[in-house]
């Protein structure tokens, strides 16, 4: 539950950056702002951030509600790993250029 609230603080937090358009704050060796204004940090659109962000709310959401079944929350997890593996194969492409 405490790893899904920091996700859920993690997406909010960059899919606010991105409509505030504001620079990110950025606590690695730097890059965080290409990664955040690439052509890949956008599906059809919508920032990669909000997808990651509504797909951690549903999986906590799920949890609350159905109680944890583990079926659910297995299938909505796999979701999150797919989005966060985008994120991660995005972050990767727009820093080699």
């Amino acid at each position: 539950m405490i790893a899904m609230f920091c996700l859920i603080g993690i997406g909010g937090y960059l899919t606010y950056v991105h409509y505030a358009d504001l620079r990110v704050l950025c606590v690695s060796s730097g890059g965080c702002e290409t990664v955040q204004s690439s052509r890949y940090s956008n599906l059809d659109g919508v920032p990669v951030a909000m997808l990651g962000l509504a797909c951690y709310i549903a999986i906590l959401l799920t949890l609350a509600i159905r109680g944890g079944q583990l079926e659910m929350v297995s299938a909505m997890s796999s979701g999150a790993i797919a989005v966060a593996s985008y994120i991660c194969s995005t972050a990767d492409l727009s820093h080699r250029g």
